[in-house]
């Protein structure tokens, strides 16, 4: 798992060109999801990846719109927890 928020952010937006969005759609870290037609389903199918790919499980509480806006704010949120657990804050 990176610690990197930017690094992460970059990582879910090449997971949304390889698998969800058409190919003339650009994805950028700060473009919101809903910009890009991102929907709720490929939303969870990102929460999973980080689940099966970096082993970061985000609670109920972390599944906030703000959280879920952009690649980049996800990447953020799923840092911080991370980071939280791994000091055991």
């Amino acid at each position: 798992m990176t610690n990197d928020p930017t690094q992460l952010a970059n990582e879910l937006c090449d997971y949304l060109r390889e698998r969800v969005l058409d190919r003339n759609v650009v994805c950028t870290p700060s473009t919101p999801f809903q910009e890009l037609g991102v929907d709720s389903m490929s939303i969870i199918e990102l929460v999973m990846y980080l689940e099966r790919k970096h082993g970061i499980v985000l609670p109920d509480d972390a599944l906030r719109p703000e959280n879920l806006r952009s690649a980049d704010a996800l990447a953020r949120c799923a840092v911080a927890i991370a980071t939280a657990s791994a000091t055991g804050r």
